[in-house]
């Protein structure tokens, strides 16, 4: 355990979360393909999208309405969970990395609550 401590849970957390098979071809597909595929994906996304008649705005708007919701969420159960004794013992946040955290937290929520303002109308674009 003493060789993984420089990473920190959070590391371990992501790799436990999305398994090696995933993190082993995704490494392999950016380092044959590199931007390539992500630029293929973007195409072929929006073609398909096209191609059964939606338009691709719609997409990323809701795209960004539902990262506007889950952003803030998710970001406070990381801080949360990272700071459970129980769970993490010496591995939980330090006060600065709380500090960071809760700034993460409302800084992603009052960028939510604004766009959705601005969307509704509340707030001039």
């Amino acid at each position: 355990m003493q060789r993984k401590r420089p990473f920190g849970p959070g590391l371990l957390v992501a790799a436990a979360f999305i398994g090696p098979g995933t993190v082993t071809t995704a490494s392999v597909a950016g380092a044959q393909f590199g931007f390539a595929l992500v630029w293929s994906a973007v195409v072929l996304l929006g073609t398909g999208l096209a191609f059964l008649g939606q338009q691709p705005l719609v997409a990323l708007l809701l795209a960004q309405a539902v990262n506007a919701c889950l952003l803030p969420f998710l970001a406070g159960c990381l801080l949360f969970v990272m700071n459970k004794q129980k769970l993490l013992g010496a591995y939980t946040n330090g006060t600065l990395a709380n500090m960071a955290g809760g700034a993460v937290v409302l800084i992603v929520t009052g960028l939510g609550v604004f766009q959705f303002f601005r969307v509704w109308g509340v707030l001039p674009s």
